[in-house]
């Protein structure tokens, strides 16, 4: 955090409940407007890209997730850098081990091969689909994810500075 940086809410050492934690998400999520998007992952890009997985993935999994085209087409590794730099360390070993699941190059260039392969998954192995057993695990740590994330945010006031209270000062 920047030494001349207004202290972001309640301190860095207040404990936060998960709905202060999504309040901040939400509200830095509002401020991105368009972060400018591009493969170099920054503040914003992380914070930008740790909202999608999240918010796309507790509404309707990693289905949801990978059925849509990203922004540029972006590398799914762009996801899991920007999981590895708010410290969702296993968030971003989640979206790895189900990206392990593509045996083609490039899965974030070809949908169709994408949702094939989500298809056959589900065909194949039913209830004990190894995507849908990750989907659940990382719905199981949505609370401590969306926590790092908005510590991250609150770490950062220059970037976010209406979620990290600079405009209440």
């Amino acid at each position: 955090m920047s030494r001349n940086a207004p202290a972001p809410r309640g301190g860095p050492e207040k404990q936060l409940t998960f709905d202060e934690a999504i309040e901040i998400v939400i509200q830095a999520d509002e401020e991105l407007a368009s972060p400018g998007l591009s493969p170099k992952l920054d503040t914003k890009t992380a914070v930008w890209a740790m909202c999608q997985l999240l918010g796309i993935t507790g509404n309707g999994g990693f289905h949801y997730f990978f059925e849509r085209d990203f922004v540029q087409r972006m590398d799914y590794s762009f996801f899991v850098r920007a999981c590895r730099a708010v410290g969702a360390n296993e968030a971003a070993e989640i979206l790895e081990a189900v990206l392990s699941e593509f045996a083609f190059p490039n899965p974030h260039l070809d949908r169709d091969a994408r949702l094939a392969t989500l298809e056959t998954l589900r065909k194949t192995h039913g209830d004990t689909n190894p995507i849908e057993s990750l989907n659940a695990r990382l719905f199981r740590s949505r609370d401590e994810n969306y926590t790092l994330l908005a510590r991250y945010i609150l770490d950062h006031p220059t970037e976010f500075p209406t979620a990290c209270g600079a405009d209440e000062h």
